[in-house]
């Protein structure tokens, strides 16, 4: 086998895989099939299941391979630039971070004017202000079902997708009126981005995640290192001034403050005492005191120190960690198994086969080229799972042989065929309940849905698959299985027309595992 030893999936691989399949969306299909088969063929990738974990590097060999024939190295290909550039808008906000870092607490320790620094305001400004931030942070960490049993966070992360999807619809409302092709256009778009989103809406959120972290733990190593230089320099006084905390107040909020370090054995003070808080409160006896090196006023500063460390620094570190970790694990989770990868499988899988024939022209003598194709060189990648079948009410065919087509397309077992589609909407849930139950854990089975070619897929098709894909979950594979028949009635090949309305219709639904495909195969015969 020519596969090359296996390695994990990139940002880049992912990127230039999923651009690949989408610029062979609207090429030629049997130019496709042509080039796929012979890549398959120097691979030697037959009998591969690409839907397996280990087929996912039968892709990334396949992508290598159009690389080279493009003459394209890996290192200059659209991925890797686009993974450069997330890389050097890193280090741009880490600059930016350590500048604003530095900035921050040189305000504070070089414009005090020899007046002490007031430590609630301090760490109020450098430290309380990024907690806020934090949280977010830590509720785009935790999952939708932990964040439910936490009073309001919810609600949080309900509004965040209601305000961040306000914006494209009120644009797409505005479009769609002004020029309907234009909003067919961008409904079109808003299905490519929905259906990215659903597959690496993961990775999208702890790459920015990962990003936002890298210039927050930036600006706290410029306040620690800043506030460590200047003092070297200057020499700052702390206290406190409040009106409405007492002395006693003061320390026992100094001691909660101190809890992540007071156990630490150090050779100074990182705690005030009663006495330090007490002396240090009237801002008017600093022109009077004597500032040596152990006073009062300046045994504040290990106490600012480790809290800048503890509540800003080593938190913005941790969260670097595990964002980056993060966008490590999602990679490997990634599974190439939506409807454009399993086309490409299906091209990779099936055979090309040309046979010269050895009976000589009557005329010229010359061999006589024969390009035989089997018959059911369009049936898609074949599954031995079970094949939950749903036929829409106008599709006149019997149950048998709705089956025995699905069947033949899909592989797997039929085991009934429920109508859907009526006037009563109770009827097409419970059948949506049905096939839900009878999917059962089989993470093998796929659902078929067949529907009239000919029919526009208005909204009540839509709906249907929506809720149909609620019911099943986000990776079950449906099928949209077009009917078409001829003018004996009997079933044929979906009309190329058909197919693309159906196809950019369904589209617009954002769904990765969901594709359009004719009931009856090229090739193949009538009913």
């Amino acid at each position: 086998m020519l596969m090359p030893s296996e390695r994990s999936l990139s940002l880049a691989d992912v990127i230039d895989l999923e651009l690949q399949v989408a610029a062979d969306r609207d090429a030629d299909v049997a130019a496709l099939r042509r080039r796929d088969a012979q890549i398959a063929t120097r691979l030697a990738a037959r009998g591969i299941d690409p839907r397996q974990p280990s087929g996912q590097q039968l892709f990334v060999a396949w992508l290598d391979e159009l690389r080279a024939a493009d003459g394209i190295s890996a290192e200059g290909s659209t991925g890797r630039r686009i993974q450069q550039l997330l890389a050097g808008l890193g280090l741009l906000l880490a600059l930016v971070g350590l500048a604003l870092g530095l900035s921050a607490v040189a305000a504070w320790l070089l414009s005090a004017s020899g007046k002490p620094i007031n430590t609630i305001f301090f760490l109020a400004t450098v430290i309380g202000l990024q907690l806020p931030l934090l949280l977010l942070w830590v509720i785009a960490f935790f999952p939708t079902a932990w964040l439910s049993r936490v009073p309001g966070a919810e609600t949080i992360y309900w509004l965040w997708g209601v305000v961040a999807q306000l914006p494209p619809r009120i644009v797409g409302w505005i479009v769609a009126k002004i020029s309907p092709d234009t909003g067919r256009l961008l409904g079109q778009l808003k299905g490519q981005y929905d259906r990215w989103s659903w597959i690496y809406g993961p990775l999208r959120l702890w790459l920015l995640v990962r990003l936002t972290q890298i210039f927050a733990l930036a600006f706290n190593v410029g306040l620690v290192a800043g506030f460590v230089l200047l003092s070297y320099g200057s020499d700052p006084a702390f206290g406190w001034k409040s009106t409405l905390l007492t002395e006693e107040q003061m320390h026992s909020a100094t001691r909660i403050v101190a809890i992540p370090w007071r156990w630490m054995p150090v050779d100074w003070a990182a705690v005030p005492s009663s006495s330090d808080v007490i002396a240090t409160r009237d801002w008017t006896q600093l022109e009077t005191h004597d500032r040596g090196a152990g006073d009062a006023w300046s045994r504040w500063w290990p106490f600012l120190f480790a809290g800048l460390v503890c509540y800003g620094l080593l938190p913005r570190l941790v969260t670097l960690l595990i964002a980056h970790a993060q966008v490590r694990r999602t990679l490997r989770a990634i599974r190439l198994d939506h409807s454009e990868f399993d086309r490409l499988a299906e091209r990779l899988a099936r055979p090309q086969i040309e046979t010269q024939a050895t009976v000589p022209e009557a005329d010229n003598g010359c061999l006589r080229q024969v390009e035989r194709r089997p018959r059911n060189a369009e049936t898609l990648l074949a599954s031995s799972g079970p094949v939950a079948t749903l036929a829409w009410a106008g599709v006149q065919l019997p149950p048998e042989e709705i089956a025995g087509l699905v069947t033949a397309r899909l592989g797997g077992k039929v085991e009934g065929v429920l109508s859907v589609g009526r006037l009563d909407p109770s009827h097409d849930a419970q059948a949506i309940a049905q096939t839900a139950s009878n999917m059962g854990g089989d993470a093998s089975g796929r659902v078929a849905l067949v529907v009239e070619a000919w029919e526009p897929p208005v909204a009540d098709y839509l709906d249907f698959v929506t809720s149909l894909r609620r019911a099943l979950g986000r990776n079950r594979p449906i099928c949209v299985l077009l009917y078409d028949r001829d003018a004996a009635g009997r079933a044929t090949v979906a009309r190329e027309s058909a197919a693309k309305i159906w196809q950019d219709r369904l589209g617009q639904l954002g769904d990765p595992w969901l594709r359009v495909d004719s009931l009856v195969a090229t090739g193949e015969g009538g009913a």
